[in-house]
């Protein structure tokens, strides 16, 4: 019987360490602004990035193309430097449940949309509306605004 490769450990302080099947520590803890990966003084959740990552595996399979990761993990810190703080100061990226992404050049973000929006509720994740530059993606409870919502 011929034996499987061993896969390597997750190395959450590895770029290329492999999260998931297609997503790397890059992916998910890569604070472009800052040219670092995050570590845990930042304060992500490394379940949650692999519970997340996990997720991203089905939809990048549904979507049948690369996807293109602008940002996954971003601490508050980070939020706040960057100007990006939310009207009710809580952001899913921060807690290490979101995504924004793109499979540019083999899919626009409208494409992207139409394909995901009929299986949200099948996959467990919200979208957001009203993004023209990215797709964002979280495993997110579902709040009033479903799960197409806008900020």
């Amino acid at each position: 019987i011929p034996q499987q490769p061993a896969t390597a450990p997750l190395d959450w302080t590895n770029p290329e360490s492999m999260v998931s099947k297609y997503f790397s520590v890059q992916n998910c803890l890569l604070l472009h602004n800052w040219n670092r990966l995050a570590n845990t003084s930042d304060g992500y959740d490394p379940n949650q990035l692999l519970n997340l990552c996990v997720k991203l595996d089905q939809i990048r399979e549904i979507l049948g193309f690369p996807m293109n990761v602008h940002c996954m993990y971003r601490s508050k810190q980070y939020n706040i430097e960057q100007g990006i703080l939310l009207p009710t100061g809580a952001d899913v990226h921060s807690m290490s449940i979101a995504v924004d992404f793109d499979c540019s050049p083999n899919l626009t973000i409208q494409q992207i949309k139409d394909i995901l929006e009929p299986q949200l509720d099948q996959l467990g994740i919200r979208m957001e509306f009203g993004t023209t530059t990215w797709c964002h993606v979280d495993i997110y409870r579902v709040g009033p605004s479903g799960r197409y919502f806008h900020v």
